[in-house]
């Protein structure tokens, strides 16, 4: 899932990525850095609020709350002028809803899904 989502990072030119996923997505800023791309994460009470959001969506509780943790951490990436944002948690995409299709948002689940029927049909 990584290897694919970084695949897609190269093939839409990005140079500064936002990176979003519980925690400190280092399974994503790691690799980021070693192909010589900046990547932008959250800190503090930001990153805090959303990792409850996310535990919140894995209990099967999300609310409103953690609705809006999700959309300010990537308000916030946006703000920084990143040129994308990959949604490094499966229930960041739940939280944002539609919002998630946007172009510079990249869900690696869903890449991943992709590549895999890619796989099958051929």
């Amino acid at each position: 899932m990584i290897d694919v989502t970084l695949t897609e990072v190269r093939l839409r030119g990005w140079e500064r990525v936002g990176v979003l996923g519980f925690g400190d997505p280092l399974v994503y800023t790691a690799p980021l850095t070693a192909m010589g791309l900046v990547s932008e994460t959250i800190v503090g009470n930001l990153r805090s609020t959303l990792d409850g959001a996310i535990h919140r969506v894995m209990e099967g509780r999300e609310d409103q709350d953690a609705v809006r943790a999700a959309r300010e951490a990537v308000a916030e990436l946006r703000a920084r002028r990143v040129d994308g944002i990959i949604l490094g948690c499966t229930e960041i995409p739940l939280l944002l809803g539609d919002e998630e299709g946007a172009d510079d948002l990249l869900n690696p689940l869903q890449l991943l899904a992709d590549a895999a029927v890619r796989h099958a049909i051929a």
